[in-house]
C-alpha cells in the first residue's frame, strides 16, 4: 500500500484546500495538499517537502490526525494526515490550479478527490477538535 501525506492547515476558522491540475489521477478535483512518500522519508519530511514543492510554503508539521485507507481497482493508498502551519512563503502553484481557504461547512460544495472524502467528513464533524 502506497503512503501519501496530507496537511490540514487552518487560518481564521478556514482550512486550506487545493484544486489539482486537470492532468493525472483525480485531475481537477480538490484535495488537502500533500504528496507521496519517497524511499527513506518520514511522513513529516514528505509533507514538508511537498508543501514547499507544490505550494512554495515552508511549513511546520504538527500532530498526526489519522490514517485513511483508500482502495480502487487501480490504486491502493493510505492517506496520512497531519496538522500543519505555514511558517513563511507565498503561494506558488506548481501542481494545482487554485487554492482556497474554506470553512468546514463549505467543504461539501467542493468536488474532492475520492481519497480525501473521508477526511472531509471528519473535518465537518470534528472541526473544533482538529
Amino acid at each position: 500500500m502506497q503512503k501519501v501525506t496530507a496537511a490540514v492547515i487552518w487560518r481564521n476558522g478556514a482550512v486550506l484546500i487545493a484544486k489539482r491540475k486537470t492532468r493525472g489521477s483525480f485531475g481537477a478535483t480538490w484535495e488537502f495538499p500533500g504528496g507521496t512518500l519517497e524511499p527513506g522519508e518520514s511522513p513529516e519530511e514528505c509533507l514538508r517537502r511537498e508543501l514547499k514543492e507544490e505550494l512554495g510554503l515552508d511549513a511546520r508539521i504538527g500532530r498526526f490526525i489519522g490514517g485513511f485507507p483508500f482502495h480502487s481497482a487501480s490504486l491502493s493508498i493510505e492517506l496520512l494526515v497531519y496538522q500543519a502551519s505555514i511558517q513563511e512563503g507565498d503561494f506558488v502553484l506548481t501542481d494545482h490550479d487554485e487554492v482556497r481557504w474554506v470553512r468546514p461547512d463549505e467543504l461539501p460544495s467542493f468536488n474532492f478527490a475520492r481519497p480525501d472524502v473521508p477526511l472531509v467528513r471528519v473535518l465537518i464533524e470534528n472541526a473544533e477538535d482538529i
